[in-house]
């Protein structure tokens, strides 16, 4: 009885009526529709809102920037990045942190030496290719061994 009420005050607080002016405002493009919308989608849009509203105008200009960009995604290539994402959140915290370690690492390459990498990886034989993804996945990021064939 007690998660019932729990469930029915987390609904009757997210209906449209019921959000405070600030709230109202970041969300009015969903008024319409606000009370039709599944309870987990309008969570999700309150939790947006809010961090939205403790935004200052700098990150709100490249939230914007990125919304768009986001927009001119063609449906399979969200729908990859959702899966990449999903796959990243699946990680431990260490094979996450050696990720972004190693992104950051690729950042400061010049556009050279990423083009290098990237030719050397596309040279790699299959088994060679599955062993770095492999030792990847493991937490165990290599340089991609040296053969003949990606010399």
């Amino acid at each position: 009885m007690l998660a019932l009420g729990a469930a029915a005050t987390t609904h009757a607080q997210s209906a449209w009526n019921d959000l405070d002016a600030e709230r109202q405002q970041t969300l009015k493009r969903f008024e319409d529709r606000w009370d039709s919308l599944p309870e987990e989608q309008r969570q999700r849009l309150l939790r947006g809102a809010d961090r939205w509203q403790g935004m200052n105008p700098d990150q709100r200009r490249e939230a914007k920037q990125r919304f768009q960009q986001w927009q001119q995604l063609t449906p399979e290539r969200r729908e990859r990045i959702r899966s990449q994402y999903q796959r990243f959140r699946n990680l431990t915290p260490d094979q996450q942190r050696q990720l972004r370690n190693n992104y950051q690492r690729y950042k400061k390459m010049s556009p050279e030496q990423r083009s290098r990498l990237r030719e050397r990886y596309r040279k790699l034989s299959p088994e060679q290719r599955k062993r770095v993804l492999m030792n990847r996945d493991a937490g165990k990021v290599r340089k991609p061994p040296r053969t003949r064939r990606n010399r």
